[in-house]
């Protein structure tokens, strides 16, 4: 499935009754009302109209980059609620897979490429379509200097990705 809009969501986690934030930006502790739904590290959040970023989370205290996304630096008061990014809009059926159905507030994970696996694959595809439009008789240069390019530092690339993500015991059928 293709998410295709995030909107926030209230966690019925509160700033604590006792606690409050000012407008100052090394202000960025907050105890939480409860530890359920909580919000968790990289994720982030809304108070009134403030986003902040979640930095660590420690029992029921939030640390937070204050004033994130651009937004104003803000009081808010004992009690507010907490927002997160939490409902999506998604497109089910896309990319050639099935639409089945799912519950309600089922867990969503995103897949992450490992950025060296990301980099081999723009740079296999970049050499692909640079041997194809030219034959495969790609040349730098001119004259004496003129030289065939190969693409090889491609293959320092596939070897990183081999030693970083690559199988480790491969069993031999042969």
């Amino acid at each position: 499935m293709l998410v295709t809009g995030k909107t926030m969501l209230d966690t019925a986690v509160n700033i604590d009754a006792a606690d409050s934030l000012t407008a100052a930006t090394n202000d960025v502790a907050i105890t939480m009302s409860t530890t359920t739904n909580a919000p968790v590290v990289d994720e982030v959040i809304l108070i009134d109209s403030e986003r902040m970023l979640v930095v660590d989370v420690a029992g029921s205290v939030l640390t937070v980059k204050r004033a994130w996304d651009g937004t104003v630096l803000a009081a808010h008061s004992a009690s507010a609620d907490i927002y997160a990014g939490r409902t999506l809009t998604v497109v089910r059926g896309s990319v050639g897979t099935t639409a089945v159905s799912h519950s309600t507030s089922i867990v969503v994970t995103k897949h992450i490429v490992p950025p060296l696996v990301r980099d081999l694959s723009i740079a296999e595809a970049l050499t692909t379509l640079l041997q194809e439009g030219s034959g495969y008789a790609r040349t730098a240069g001119s004259g004496e200097n003129e030289r065939e390019v190969s693409g090889r530092g491609v293959r320092g690339l596939r070897d990183d990705v081999y030693t970083a993500h690559g199988r480790k015991a491969r069993i031999s059928a042969i």
